[in-house]
């Protein structure tokens, strides 16, 4: 388990730089007789840094106190995805890590050893089966998310407005209201946050085709296009770079019950 320094963006004093100095003097909040005391105190010392570490009993506290601006900073693995999306909070460096283990009654050594031989032929099938599993239920709320770099901001003020493509009538990822006029879908949550969190202006440009967009794409006239399907094979020979996972679909079959015979139904399966 990997330990973060966690700040509020809005007060996010590294920015535009990577001195570590600029960590001096913060207050930062971990919780009582963790292990991350003990790691935050090591990296302190092995990097020169002088920072106020105040203890806590609960995460709640601790919580409550960094969003009120009583702490500047704290350490953090995983942190709720409601206290990042209304806070703003982003990690900045990796301090330190633990290992975890499974607890096993000293009676019951079967037990160790079918979860060790278990645990050595799922790694064997997939090396990258641990990293998975963090991503799928942390990946979203962890403390991990960075947010943006100090050249992405650099990038998003040079170019001063975004355009985003997508296509019409390809909902629930996006389309055209007909009253309004404007682009509806999925695809205006991304283009909400980012105006809101980052100030960012976005221009909206839909398309009547998928072909159409990407064309405009590679044209220049269009920085972003969505949706895109998620193969690395169709990116490569498609020359454009895709993003992590914004949403997942999933195909089911839709039949009427009392139209459809049981027997029909799974001949055709």
């Amino acid at each position: 388990m990997s330990y973060k320094i966690f700040l509020q963006d809005l007060n996010f004093k590294l920015k535009q730089t990577v001195d570590l100095s600029t960590l001096n003097g913060l207050k930062v909040g971990i919780n009582k007789g963790s292990v991350q005391v003990e790691i935050f105190e090591n990296w302190c010392r092995e990097n020169n840094i002088d920072c106020e570490i105040i203890l806590y009993k609960s995460s709640k506290d601790r919580y409550k106190d960094m969003n009120s601006g009583m702490l500047d900073a704290t350490i953090s693995t995983n942190v709720s995805g409601k206290e990042i999306v209304k806070y703003n909070w982003k990690s900045i460096l990796k301090i330190g890590s633990s290992p975890y283990y499974f607890a096993i009654n000293k009676q019951r050594p079967d037990i160790l050893k079918e979860l060790n031989e278990t645990n050595a032929k799922i790694l064997q099938s997939d090396w990258y089966y641990k990293e998975k599993v963090y991503l799928k239920y942390y990946g979203q709320t962890s403390a991990a998310s960075t947010g943006l770099s100090s050249e992405d901001l650099e990038f998003l003020k040079q170019k001063q407005q975004i355009k985003v493509g997508y296509v019409k009538k390809c909902l629930p990822y996006a389309d055209t209201d007909a009253t309004s006029g404007k682009m509806i879908g999925l695809l205006t949550t991304f283009t909400d946050h980012m105006r809101e969190r980052y100030n960012v202006k976005l221009q909206a440009i839909e398309f009547d085709t998928y072909e159409q967009m990407h064309d405009a794409l590679f044209d220049d006239r269009i920085d972003i296009m969505f949706p895109v399907y998620g193969s690395y094979w169709i990116a490569e020979e498609s020359s454009q770079v895709s993003s992590l996972i914004f949403s997942k679909s999933v195909t089911i079959v839709c039949f009427l019950a009392f139209n459809t015979p049981k027997e029909s139904l799974s001949s055709s399966i």
